[in-house]
């Protein structure tokens, strides 16, 4: 019986379908073989799996984020941040712990990790906007020594 289980659940995988429809799938597969087969029993499985508080809170987070993100409070908060500490050498690094110490006291975020992603999606645009500057900056000194030999 678990060979027919398998079989549903690979060729279903195989043939592009969603990994949570096709356990489904197999699952519905593998009852019918057996005669257990009761689409109201499923039915109510599959609404009270839904009908959890965790699982229903993870997508609320998430807009959360998204509305910090889209909102500017979380540019602000990098931006206050930056401004206390960005000047000293290495200090984007000390831009990440107070910007996520503020988020911690806005939102709890060792509980919700939404916050966490809005911040670590400005903090690495900021590092990659870093970058750039200190690259062309590199290449101007470059070219200025070239030209002083010149």
């Amino acid at each position: 019986m678990l060979w027919i289980f398998l079989v549903a659940l690979f060729g279903s995988l195989f043939i592009g379908i969603p990994v949570a429809i096709a356990m489904l799938l197999s699952a519905v597969i593998m009852l019918h073989i057996m005669g257990m087969f009761d689409p109201q029993n499923i039915i109510e499985n599959l609404m009270m799996g839904a009908n959890n508080f965790p699982l229903m809170a993870i997508p609320f987070f998430m807009l959360t984020g998204e509305l910090m993100k889209s909102g500017g409070i979380s540019l602000r908060i990098v931006d206050f941040a930056m401004s206390m500490v960005g000047h000293i050498k290495g200090g984007l690094g000390y831009v990440v712990i107070i910007s996520g110490l503020i988020f911690a006291g806005l939102s709890e975020i060792g509980k919700h990790t939404s916050e966490l992603q809005s911040l670590t999606n400005l903090v690495c645009r900021l590092l990659l906007e870093k970058k750039k500057k200190t690259q062309t900056k590199k290449k101007k000194k470059k070219q200025k020594k070239k030209q002083k030999k010149k």
